[in-house]
């Protein structure tokens, strides 16, 4: 039986943003879709500025 031919995606991505997280244990990366980055700023602003209350 022959193997199977292998499967290359390339995809480019953008950070919408970066965290580090508490107590030294690493950095939390969001990216997105290089495409749709306009619509998510925006998005991801608004969702920004809501206080912590409101977030749900």
């Amino acid at each position: 039986m022959d193997p199977t031919p292998d499967v290359n995606i390339t995809m480019t991505m953008c950070c919408l943003s970066s965290v580090q997280l508490n107590g030294d244990t690493g950095t939390r990366v969001t990216v997105i879709d290089a495409s749709l980055r306009g619509l998510f700023e925006v998005t991801f602003g608004g969702l920004m500025e809501l206080t912590s209350s409101k977030r749900k």
